[in-house]
């Protein structure tokens, strides 16, 4: 059965992983068509960094986005293996992630969500490690802080800093002292672009301009033909079984672990808010929205205790992605 073979650890897993990465993102690679987005019109000072750097060639562009969907999903196992997200140890995250984020054609390119991803990962990271903490505030100062940065590269990431506050009140760290950590980790980064334009520039304002550029409205999501709709409908409909299942079960797990869910579920609808109302956002979004959903369906697809309906999802869920690749 695929979804046991997958359940497992084993290197020949990794390997199998790794594989179907590159199987997905073939096509993009191997094509000089590169599609268009707002996001380019509209781009955060990191990001043109970053763009610049690479010298304005595809192949390279598409490369580096593929390594760096990889490792954000591998990151995603040292996650749940140093967090007992899930009790046994799986590489189903790392398959899962590579699949919701990266399976839409248009965006097996370089965009400002594919490396916004990491930052919101080791921000996410940093707050679940802070939870018992004897000292907690390095903890949120880092999430913060990370989550600022990545905001100069995807501006929407920043939306996601109420999310640091919101774990503040699961996790138990109300202090004044916790919360001002938070604010000042975030200021951090947008100070040292302002002192940045300043110095190099001497122009401030210059950084305002930028965001509000980035801030105008480029639509939300819209229909990007049948095989995008069905397979992220599926994918949707996944998520809300996976969802009603962790919710039934959640009571009878440690309070940690409900804590981490808790945030998780936070952060699903963090990114279902910005990809649905706020308009300087599209769908580009999924390599965030990935993250939380990644780990509620694998909970899932660990735990069912039918194996037919799991095993006929997972085998529905690869079937779509390959016919989302060509279609």
């Amino acid at each position: 059965m695929l979804l046991k073979f997958f359940k497992s650890s084993t290197p020949e897993i990794l390997v199998a992983i790794i594989a179907m990465s590159f199987l997905i993102w073939a096509k993009s690679i191997f094509s000089s068509q590169l599609f268009s987005f707002d996001f380019d019109s509209y781009p955060m000072p990191l990001y043109v960094l970053i763009k610049n750097l690479m010298g304005g060639n595809i192949l390279i562009e598409k490369i580096i986005a593929l390594i760096i969907t990889i490792a954000s999903a591998l990151y995603l196992i040292q996650l749940n293996t140093k967090h007992i997200l899930i009790k046994y140890r799986t590489y189903l995250p790392a398959l899962l992630y590579i699949l919701f984020a990266s399976s839409f054609v248009p965006l097996q390119r370089i965009n400002p969500a594919v490396f916004a991803s990491p930052f919101l990962i080791l921000a996410i990271d940093n707050l679940l490690s802070s939870y018992e903490n004897k000292n907690p505030l390095d903890r949120f100062f880092k999430a913060s802080f990370l989550i600022a940065l990545g905001s100069l590269i995807y501006l929407p990431l920043g939306v996601f800093i109420i999310l640091v506050y919101i774990s503040l009140i699961i996790l138990n760290n109300n202090g004044i002292r916790q919360w001002l950590t938070v604010l000042f980790g975030f200021i951090t980064p947008w100070l040292l672009a302002l002192i940045y334009y300043f110095v190099w520039h001497s122009s401030p304002e210059m950084l305002f301009t930028i965001v509000s550029h980035a801030l105008a409205p480029i639509g939300i999501i819209g229909y990007y033909g049948l095989a995008f709709t069905v397979f992220y409908s599926f994918v949707s409909f996944l998520l809300l079984i996976s969802l009603f299942f962790l919710l039934g079960n959640l009571p009878t797990q440690k309070i940690n672990i409900r804590k981490y869910y808790s945030l998780f579920i936070w952060m699903g609808l963090f990114s279902a808010v910005i990809a649905l109302f706020l308009a300087f956002s599209s769908i580009e979004i999924v390599y965030l929205a990935a993250i939380p959903s990644t780990f509620v369906i694998a909970n899932y697809f660990t735990f069912a205790k039918s194996k037919f309906w799991s095993e006929l999802f997972f085998s529905i869920l690869l079937i779509l992605t390959a016919l989302v690749q060509f279609l």
